[in-house]
C-alpha cells in the first residue's frame, strides 16, 4: 500500500508541476534524514540533516527541527522526509532561501516499516509550501496525529 500512495503523490506532483510553471511557481525537492529525537507523548522533538536541490540551481544543505504537539505513541528508529518544495517566482534558488519556520500537521503509523507525511507552509517570507512527494520512510512502532513546527537553517 505505502508503494502505491507515494506513486500517486508523486504523479499528483508531476501532473501539477506544467500548470505551476505557468503561475511562475518554483519546483525543487527536499530530503531530510533524522538524526535525533525526543518523544514525551505529547510534545516531539526530531532533529534532521536536510539536502535541498532545487529545479535549477547549486544545492543546498540545512539543519532541520520539527517541534510537535498532539499524541505521539512512537519509538521511531530511522525517518526518511521527501517534500516537493513550491515558491512562487524565483523564492527557492538563493543559498538558505528555505530558512525560517514552517507549520502544518502530520499523521504517521508504523509497525516495522511505516508511513508519514504533513504538508507544511512558511519560510522566511512564507510563501514556500513543503508538500509530501514520497510518503516518509519509518522504521519503529506506534503512531502520531499532531501539529508541527518545521525550522530550517
Amino acid at each position: 500500500m505505502k508503494p502505491t500512495v507515494a506513486m500517486i503523490a508523486m504523479a499528483a506532483a508531476l501532473t501539477a508541476a506544467p500548470a505551476f510553471a505557468e503561475l511562475g511557481v518554483e519546483f525543487g525537492v527536499l530530503t531530510c534524514k533524522l538524526k535525533d529525537v525526543h518523544n514525551e507523548i505529547v510534545y516531539t522533538s526530531e532533529a534532521f540533516a536536510c539536502d535541498y536541490k532545487p529545479k535549477t540551481g547549486d544545492a543546498q544543505s540545512y539543519e532541520g527541527k520539527i517541534k510537535s504537539v498532539g499524541v505521539d505513541l512512537s519509538v521511531t528508529e530511522d525517518t526518511t522526509l521527501v517534500w516537493g518544495v513550491m515558491a512562487t517566482g524565483e523564492g527557492t534558488k538563493a543559498p538558505e532561501s528555505l530558512t525560517g519556520s514552517y507549520f502544518g500537521g502530520t499523521a504517521a503509523a508504523e509497525v516495522g516499516v511505516g508511513a508519514g507525511a504533513g504538508v507544511l507552509v512558511g519560510g522566511g517570507d512564507k510563501s514556500i509550501a513543503l508538500n509530501p512527494i514520497s510518503v516518509s520512510g519509518v522504521k519503529g512502532m506506534g503512531a502520531a496525529l499532531d501539529l508541527s513546527e518545521f525550522e530550517l537553517r
